[in-house]
């Protein structure tokens, strides 16, 4: 299959992502007519654009060697494969902004296989290890394919229970596939390539950053129809992949038997209240989950596909409207637990209430958040979604935000 070599060279302009590139595609058709663009195009006043968009695009286009990536792509022993590709992920097409471009590592394991995603704290206690061990390994003894982070804690038990198992896993990287190396786990991410996949939507070379863990999460839940939270707090990333699971309107499990009640009592109320299902042990998520057998998947071949860097701050394009869940999530008082936590505001969480403080009583969009503080909108919505299950801020229909009134 041949590689859409413009899609990779438009993903490598630095300050276009994921939805903008999907809403440039949806206008021009193809990356391929969207580089095409000459100065003398964009300045006719015919396109409805945002020229300054297509400038950019214009003057980084040429800073930038596909060829290069192309190299690294073969030099790595990696796969590439695009949006616009049958063999693209079903389940990712869904999703709000699919990444144009996904790099693989590996073997990939058929769709029809079902993935399942497993969630949790960096630091899980000892009986939520022991419960994620099981599950991934039973379900991955169920002819399942168990999709994490490969980070430390829940993520690199979950892989672990799949290999063990015999099964196969995926993990979602944070970074580019030439880096894993420097990733923490790195002896676990090799033997995932030898009975799975290393999954990355960032260009080859790109180091791991605080926002790219966000922005990979929505395709740790985005790759399955069911993600399992096993153990969190209430500032844990994994919280973002449980509430990313909800918005692309997929299942979410939310082991309670490997909680300690006064560390997730809050976080399991929030999430129910959007949709999630308080489970007790690993057996019951199983029995919540089709019955797949490996040996009914066994003669299946495994389709190989042909083998960037977001920078996420994605800039709004003019009359598009992007896909969003409407909620009718109701505004209640933030419990007592919530308002005696010790004030750890982070900057970027300041700078975020303050765009908030100054929208009017209907909330403010998420692009105008953007646009207030210069944060990419993936890095934005993370922060939301941890601050909206702590009860600080309300998301009301299509993608605004209000701070919670403590009345």
């Amino acid at each position: 299959m041949p590689v859409d070599k413009s899609l990779i060279h438009l993903s490598l302009v630095p300050g276009i992502g994921p939805r903008t590139i999907q809403q440039l595609l949806q206008e021009f058709e193809s990356a391929d007519k969207i580089l095409s663009l000459t100065l003398d195009d964009i300045d006719s006043g015919k396109l409805s654009v945002d020229p300054n968009l297509l400038r950019r695009i214009v003057y980084e286009k040429e800073k930038i060697s596909v060829d290069q990536e192309l190299e690294l792509i073969q030099e790595n022993d990696c796969q590439v494969v695009t949006c616009g590709d049958s063999s693209y992920p079903v389940l990712l097409r869904d999703i709000l902004d699919p990444p144009p471009v996904l790099y693989f590592k590996g073997e990939i394991p058929p769709e029809a296989i079902p993935y399942l995603s497993i969630v949790g704290a960096r630091e899980p206690t000892d009986n939520a290890k022991k419960i994620c061990y099981e599950l991934a390994s039973q379900s991955a003894n169920k002819g399942m394919t168990i999709v994490s982070g490969a980070t430390n804690g829940v993520d690199e038990t979950a892989h672990r229970g799949a290999i063990d198992a015999q099964g196969k896993t995926v993990a979602i990287m944070a970074c580019g596939l030439s880096q894993v190396h420097l990733c923490e786990n790195q002896n676990l991410i090799t033997e995932i390539m030898e009975n799975g996949t290393v999954v990355s939507e960032f260009p080859m070379s790109a180091k791991t950053k605080v926002m790219n863990f966000v922005q990979r999460n929505r395709l740790v839940s985005g790759l399955s129809k069911d993600t399992i939270l096993v153990e969190s707090t209430d500032r844990s990333g994994s919280l973002i992949t449980a509430r990313f699971a909800l918005e692309q309107e997929r299942n979410v499990f939310i082991l309670d038997g490997a909680n300690s009640s006064s560390r997730t009592s809050l976080v399991t109320h929030r999430l129910i209240s959007r949709g999630a299902r308080l489970v007790d042990s690993a057996e019951e998520v199983l029995e919540s989950l089709p019955n797949y057998s490996v040996s009914q998947y066994q003669n299946l071949s495994v389709p190989l596909v042909d083998s960037d860097q977001f920078e996420t701050e994605d800039q709004p394009v003019p009359n598009s409207k992007p896909k969003t869940k409407q909620s009718d999530t109701a505004i209640t008082k933030p419990s007592q637990q919530a308002s005696e936590t010790p004030d750890t505001t982070s900057s970027q969480e300041k700078m975020i209430l303050s765009a908030i403080d100054n929208g009017d009583e209907s909330g403010i969009h998420i692009d105008q958040i953007s646009r207030a503080t210069g944060l990419p909108v993936h890095t934005i919505a993370g922060i939301l979604t941890m601050m909206e299950l702590q009860g600080r801020v309300v998301q009301l229909p299509g993608m605004n935000f209000l701070c919670q009134s403590d009345n």
